[in-house]
Order: C-alpha cells, then sequence, then structure tokens
C-alpha cells in the first residue's frame, strides 16, 4: 500500500519547485514529523544545525547561491533563535521558507493542550505576529487551506525575494492531501508594452545626440537575480559603468568600460569624476546604505537620472510604474548602439607579482591580503563576515569568476561561518573559502561540526587580533570592550572532529614563512576534501590599507 501524500509532502515538493534540495535547521518536539517527512522522503536532504540562528545563517548563505532557501524550527525557543537572522534576510532580500512547528489542538499528555515552549499560556500566536514585521507573507496553515496558503507565501518569497514565515501544526503535517495538479506559479507580472515602448523611445530620445552615457550598478540587479543580464548588456554595449560600494563584487568587472568603485570624492575617483559628469546616467536595483552617496544616494534625482528598479522606472520627471527589471534590461541592450559608448576596453589587469615571504618577519595585514590574493582562483566561493576582513578583501584584486557574498546591509557578525556552510551545500563543486575574524568566529564556530558531518571542506581563514578592530575605527580610538580573549583557533579543526575521522587540518601562523607554507598546505588539504582551519596572528591595531584610507579622509 503507498503512503498517503500528506501536507508535509505538499509543502516539501513546493519546496522542490523553488529549486531547495537541501533544508537546514533544529528539531523540536512540535517539527519532528514535518523532519521526518524530509529524512524518510527521497527529496530534500536535511542538515541539522547546532542551533538556530546558525541554521538561519546557513539558509541565508544556500538561498543566495540557489535562489531560496526553507528553515525548519520549532516555535517561540526555537523561530525566535532565529529572528535575528531572518530580519537580515529580509533587509537583503533573500528568500527563506520558514517553518515553525506548533502543537495542534489537544496533542499533549491526557489530551491536554500544550504550554511549553509558549510564554506560558499555550498561546503560539505572538511568535507568528513577530515575524509578521520581517516577513513578506505569513500563513497558517490548516488542514482546509494548506495547499492554497504554502503556494501563496513560497510565491511570494520568490517574487518578492524574502523571507516568508509559515506555523505549521504538527497534526497538519500528517493530514492527508490531493497532490498538485499544476506546477507552482512563479511568473512575475509582465511589463506593459505601451508603457516599455514609451520608455524606450523617450530613451533614445535622450540619447540620440552625442553624449555620455553612464551606468550605475546596486545589489538590487545581484537579489533579484538580473547579474548575467546586465554582464552581457555592458559586455556588447561597451557603456562606461560603475558599481556601488555593496555591489563591487556583483558583476564582471573584466567587462570593458569599468570605471571602477562609485565612492569618495571625484577628485580621487574616476567613477565618481564620470558618473558626475555624465550626460545620461542609469542607475540600477539602488539601495540605501552609509556608502550610497551623491548620485549613488537613492534620494538623488536629475533630469539626466534613468532610474530602473524591480518593479517601476523612471526618465527624469517620467514615472513607468509597470515595467520590470529585465524587460528593460533587454529593451535596453537593443536600444543601445553595440560597442559605440566608450572608446578602447578597461585597462587590463596587472599579473600578479610574486610575493616574497621573509623568515621570522611578523605578519602585517598588507603582506597577508597580498598573499591571499595569489591563492584565490576562478571558480571559488569566498565568503566574507562583516568588518575588518570585509575591508581587506575590498583592498586586493580578485580573478574573474570569482563569486563573493556578504552582508552588506545587516552586518551581522559570525554571519559568515554558517553562509559558508549553506553556500557549499548550494555549490559542492565550488570551492569555498571563508574570511572571519576572531569575534565574529567566536558566536558561529560550531558549524565547523556540521561542515564535517556533511562532508563540506571549505578554508577557513580566522584573523587572530584579539580585538573588534572595526569598532576601534568606527569609535575613533582604541576600546577596553573591544578586546577579545584568545583561542587556539587552530586546534578547533581536531576539537570538531570527535570521532577522528574527517582529519580537518588546522595551520596557526605568524610571521610572512608560516604563511607562505601554511597556504601552500592548505590549498592540496582542500582539494582532497579535507576541511582547514587557518589562524592567521595579526597585530591588535593593524588595518588594512583600506581601512587606514579611509580614517584618514
Amino acid at each position: 500500500m503507498l503512503a498517503q501524500f500528506t501536507v508535509a509532502d505538499y509543502l516539501l515538493h513546493r519546496l522542490g519547485e523553488l529549486g531547495i534540495d537541501t533544508i537546514f535547521g533544529v528539531p523540536g518536539d512540535y517539527v519532528l514529523e514535518f523532519i521526518c517527512a524530509i529524512t524518510e522522503g527521497d527529496g530534500a536532504a536535511w542538515v541539522g544545525n547546532c542551533n538556530e540562528l546558525n541554521a538561519a545563517y546557513a539558509a541565508d548563505g544556500y538561498a543566495r547561491v540557489k535562489g531560496a532557501a526553507a528553515l525548519v524550527v520549532t516555535s517561540g525557543v526555537g523561530d525566535l533563535g532565529a529572528a535575528g537572522a531572518i530580519a537580515g534576510a529580509y533587509a537583503e532580500h533573500v528568500p527563506i521558507v520558514v517553518i515553525s512547528g506548533v502543537p495542534g489542538p489537544g496533542t499533549g499528555l491526557s489530551g491536554r493542550s500544550m504550554v511549553h515552549h509558549s510564554l506560558g499560556d499555550g498561546d503560539f500566536g505572538p511568535f507568528a505576529q513577530m515575524f509578521g514585521e520581517i516577513t513578506t507573507a505569513q500563513a497558517t496553515l490548516t488542514a482546509h487551506n494548506a495547499a492554497a496558503e504554502i503556494d501563496r507565501v513560497c510565491r511570494q518569497a520568490w517574487l518578492d525575494k524574502r523571507p516568508v514565515y509559515i506555523t505549521l501544526p504538527d497534526d497538519v503535517a500528517t493530514t492527508p492531501i490531493p497532490h498538485p495538479d499544476r506546477p507552482l506559479d512563479l511568473r512575475d507580472e509582465l511589463s506593459d508594452r505601451r508603457e516599455l515602448d514609451d520608455f524606450v523611445d523617450r530613451f533614445t530620445r535622450a540619447t540620440q545626440d552625442p553624449a555620455r552615457i553612464a551606468l550605475l550598478v546596486d545589489t538590487g540587479v545581484r537579489q533579484f537575480g538580473h547579474t548575467a543580464a546586465l554582464d552581457g548588456l555592458l559586455r556588447d554595449s561597451g557603456l562606461r559603468w560603475a558599481s556601488t560600494w555593496a555591489a563591487a563584487w556583483d558583476l564582471d568587472t573584466s567587462a570593458p568600460g569599468y570605471l571602477g568603485i562609485y565612492f569618495g570624492a571625484a577628485e580621487r575617483s574616476n567613477a565618481v569624476s564620470y558618473l558626475n559628469t555624465a550626460d545620461v546616467l542609469i542607475r540600477l536595483g539602488s539601495r540605501c546604505d552609509e556608502f550610497g552617496v551623491g548620485k549613488a544616494d537613492p534620494a538623488y534625482r536629475g533630469t539626466e537620472l534613468v532610474e530602473i528598479q524591480q518593479v517601476g522606472a523612471t526618465i527624469g520627471d517620467e514615472h513607468y510604474p509597470t515595467l520590470r527589471m529585465p524587460d528593460v534590461i533587454e529593451a535596453l541592450a537593443k536600444a543601445l548602439d553595440s560597442g559605440q559608448h566608450v572608446s578602447g576596453t578597461s585597462p587590463p589587469r596587472r599579473p600578479r607579482a610574486p610575493v616574497t615571504a621573509e623568515v621570522d618577519k611578523q605578519l602585517t595585514q598588507d603582506h597577508f591580503w597580498e598573499c591571499f590574493a595569489n591563492y584565490i582562483r576562478a571558480g571559488d566561493t569566498v565568503v566574507v563576515d562583516t568588518g575588518t576582513c570585509n575591508f581587506g578583501l575590498r583592498s586586493i584584486d580578485l580573478p574573474s569568476g570569482v563569486s563573493v557574498l556578504s552582508q552588506n546591509i545587516w552586518g551581522s557578525i559570525g554571519w559568515s561561518l554558517p553562509a559558508t556552510l549553506g553556500a557549499h551545500h548550494a555549490a559542492p563543486s565550488s570551492r569555498h573559502v571563508l574570511l572571519i575574524g576572531d569575534g565574529a568566529f567566536a558566536l558561529t564556530a560550531q558549524e565547523i561540526s556540521t561542515m564535517l558531518r556533511t562532508g563540506r571542506a571549505p578554508l577557513l581563514v580566522v584573523l587572530n587580533n584579539e580585538g573588534y578592530l572595526i569598532e576601534d575605527f568606527a569609535g575613533g580610538r582604541w576600546m577596553a570592550c573591544n578586546d577579545i580573549w584568545a583561542w587556539k583557533y587552530s586546534a578547533l579543526a581536531d576539537v570538531f572532529d570527535g570521532h577522528s575521522v574527517y582529519k580537518p587540518l588546522g595551520l596557526r601562523v605568524s610571521t610572512e614563512d608560516e604563511l607562505d607554507r601554511a597556504l601552500g598546505e592548505a590549498a592540496p588539504a582542500q582539494d582532497d576534501g579535507r576541511l582547514v582551519v587557518l589562524e592567521v596572528v595579526l597585530d591588535r591595531s593593524d588595518a588594512p590599507r583600506l581601512m587606514r584610507d579611509l580614517q584618514l579622509r
């Protein structure tokens, strides 16, 4: 006899249609039936995490690569533990389907209502209300509405690129339900054709005379999945273009016409100088952040501005509310004359000079980042935490074909380590490298155990300077509260390998020659499927070049 198709099966089927083949979470009594449907089924794999915050961060990293993710927790003690990470996913437009298990009526001992994990009253509704502020759609499933509500919230997560929240009673999870009779509808509304034609006509007139046209890319392009289309437009048109600070790693900067990052004073930045004097400025996917000043500020308006969002576009004072970004990118690619908007190409990337390591010479930030640039190769995925590591990575040039994941708006320290776990599950063929400071590492280090248990082999680079250096810079001076008690970080590789099965490699370096040897060991170890923890000991006050430059401005 075939097993019945249940609400849990229906939900898993729809998650599969979102491209989700791995589900993260922490078991809890109210969600065990749903987790069993995962582990006993032949679809998505289950990855149990050390805590709910880490699980949500892992889902975040997975979704940034695969397009969507799922998180399974029990209500109250579970979902609130993940709330900070889900708020970050909301801020950064990362779609995660949060599935929070609650007890059904009369499911406790002797048929009494369950009270544990609630606020002492057996009411689990307040937790869903809290998540209403940090998710784009919510649903409480019943036996009667499950199919329609699952379809609604999954579609909303996909279109809005933001988390959604599903309350799943444990008795509803096992309730029989018909199979879906059609695929999940993930289509967005279409641009109005007449409106699109009017937009293209006005754009063509604005660029008819010899004009300096420039394009500024922000994170909204990547968040909604349009980087490939825009890469094609830039490559074929030859437009001069720049990225914002947050979008610096989103597009292929080897494309002709790349000017750099729109940041800083015009006299010190070709990108700022060129864009500020452009006759027509095309701005795509603008987002608010502290670095988006001048014409990168979404509040900026000017007659020369062409503004394109995921939904809606403007030219000067004319608004086109129905236009969708992919339709506009396609239309612009046809409207622009190929290769006519730039003379020559972007300067070729300079070959990397070999870095000489001196014996017993103390490591500096500058030397580390020069060596790290030589370690990275095309096809790698680099996950970088907020703070000093983020500035350090921005201080070097990366090869084409390297994917960088960062959390620029929410900026939660510790995000990157579980996000590396999630990204590694999403793209197992890519070599993964984590860059994280010692303070951030302490928040989420437990997920090394999950990496080992699930066969992931990233290189985890921990910068050990015994302090929150970025906070010292923010405060303008050394502060005692930013000091950190040092761990033996490299030793944790073995600590988390409790049965001595996975043979991770732990390395600790404090001099240039030690770093040179360690990177030489790390590469083959990763290629052999071994996780590597590389502890890099640095001076408490040493900072990457870009951080020093910003402090002087």
